[in-house]
C-alpha cells in the first residue's frame, strides 16, 4: 500500500513549478510589425493591375466559349428535333437567345437555353448578322462574330472556317 503524504499547516512542499522566463529579445517590436504590414500592402498594390487585366481576359474568353457552346447546342437541337433554330442577338448586341420555328414564326425556346444570355459589361460584339440560322439538316449560316474587351483583346467565333462546326479563335481572323 502506498503511503499518502499529507502536508500539515506550516510544512513546506518540495514540489516546484517550472516557470518560463520571457526576455525582451524574444518578441517583435512595433516597428518590425509595421514594416511587414507596409511590405504586404506594397506587394498587393503591385499585383492588383495584373489581376484586373487577367480577369478581363478570362471574362472575354469565357463569353466567347459560352456563345460557341450555345451555337453548338442550337445545331444539335435542330438536328435532333428536325426543326429550324435561330440564335438571335438584340439590336445593340448586349444579349442573345435561342428561338425555334413554330409555324411561320420563331418563338423563344422555353427553359434554360431559351433564357436571354447577357453579354458582360466591358465586352462588345460585332457581327454582320443579328441572327444565325441552324437548319434541320445540320447546316448553319456562315458568320463571324467578333468579341472584344476594353483592353483591345479579340476573340472570334466563326462558322465559316470548317463546314458544320463552330470554332473559337483568340484573335481576329
Amino acid at each position: 500500500m502506498k503511503a499518502k503524504t499529507i502536508l500539515q499547516i506550516g510544512q513546506k512542499s518540495t514540489f516546484k513549478l517550472k516557470t518560463r522566463k520571457f526576455f525582451l529579445g524574444n518578441a517583435f517590436s512595433l516597428i518590425e510589425l509595421l514594416l511587414v504590414v507596409i511590405l504586404i500592402g506594397v506587394l498587393a498594390g503591385l499585383s492588383l493591375p495584373r489581376f484586373s487585366q487577367s480577369y478581363s481576359q478570362i471574362r472575354l474568353e469565357q463569353t466567347a466559349y459560352n456563345l460557341a457552346s450555345m451555337m453548338r447546342y442550337a445545331q444539335g437541337r435542330a438536328l435532333s428535333r428536325q426543326e429550324e433554330i435561330q440564335l438571335q442577338f438584340d439590336s445593340d448586341f448586349t444579349r442573345y437567345h435561342l428561338m425555334e420555328r413554330k409555324g411561320d414564326n420563331f418563338e423563344v425556346i422555353e427553359g434554360r437555353r431559351g433564357r436571354a444570355q447577357l453579354i458582360p459589361k466591358g465586352i462588345s460584339i460585332e457581327s454582320e448578322e443579328t441572327t444565325v440560322g441552324f437548319s434541320p439538316g445540320g447546316a448553319m449560316d456562315k458568320v463571324r462574330i467578333y468579341l472584344s474587351n476594353e483592353k483591345g483583346k479579340i476573340f472570334t467565333v466563326t462558322t465559316r472556317e470548317l463546314r458544320g462546326s463552330v470554332k473559337v479563335f483568340d484573335s481576329e481572323i
